[in-house]
């Protein structure tokens, strides 16, 4: 009976378009992830980034045209090189590594980044594999189930999809975003029934006065990272970088500040 209540609301949410996702990104999906690639052999695909690579990546779409479902190690908000760094140190890993870099190129992270927490959470969960931090797979369908029940409901109690409803007669929804549990992210930004949302929120994710690194600051940081790419294809793997589409203002933005035909220039040519 629960599970039919589940499903019905989560059919009747969809329909309003609410959110309704079946995981919650956290480090325990994140570990049991990590955990799944080092057992995956030297045909292993590692997709590393931030949201870019979360959101750009169809895992299904990967699956059917190359015959190999990658691995999501993408952390939203965080630098990729935590994860480089740590597969350049895994000597079990011999694989593909498909990196997401902005057009400022790869940027360092701070001490205390998320990703440095959730590495360190897996290589606690291998010295302890009776008591893992990752959720059972048991674990993980009650908490789904408990989500399609319970998370629907408190969106409607939102202070400012109250104050929508009750105070101006109309909603306010922003975008559906549905998190999956191999860590891949969904994001459908026409159910926003604000046309200014759904104008601005693509392009509100990065900040116009952000001051430039120089071209020589640039080649230090792809210099940072040129040790871990060698050890990776020294055991037979690869290491591929790549700089996701954008158009409009972002693209505008990081084409007056860090030109393709110089920066990305040097770059390849490294």
């Amino acid at each position: 009976m629960a599970a039919g209540m589940a499903v019905g609301n989560a059919t009747v949410f969809r329909s309003e378009g609410l959110m309704v996702s079946t995981a919650t990104d956290n480090v325990e999906l994140w570990v049991k992830e990590r955990t799944r690639l080092a057992g995956a052999g030297p045909r292993a695909v590692v997709l590393i980034g931030a949201s870019r690579m979360q959101l750009g990546v169809d895992l299904d779409t990967f699956a059917r045209e190359t015959g190999i479902r990658p691995i999501q190690l993408a952390i939203n908000a965080n630098s990729p090189l935590p994860v480089l760094e740590h597969l350049a140190k895994d000597p079990g890993f011999r694989g593909v590594v498909i990196c997401s870099i902005l057009g400022s190129g790869p940027d360092p992270d701070g001490k205390m980044s998320t990703a440095r927490n959730w590495i360190h959470a897996y290589e606690q969960s291998k010295l302890a594999p009776t008591t893992r931090v990752y959720y059972t797979e048991f674990e993980e369908s009650l908490k789904r189930l408990a989500r399609r029940l319970i998370s629907p409901r408190a969106e409607l109690y939102l202070p400012e999809r109250l104050f929508g409803r009750i105070l101006l007669g109309k909603d306010t929804r922003a975008v559906n975003v549905q998190i999956n549990s191999d860590r891949s992210i969904k994001v459908d930004y026409l159910v926003a029934t604000s046309a200014e949302t759904r104008r601005t929120f693509p392009q509100a994710t990065f900040a116009p006065n952000e001051k430039p690194i120089g071209l020589a600051e640039y080649l230090t940081r792809i210099r940072i990272v040129q040790p871990w790419v060698d050890a990776i294809q020294e055991r037979g793997g690869r290491v591929i970088f790549v700089r996701f589409p954008s158009g409009g203002k972002r693209w505008a933005h990081d084409e007056a500040i860090y030109p393709r035909k110089i920066y990305w220039k040097a770059f390849s040519e490294q």
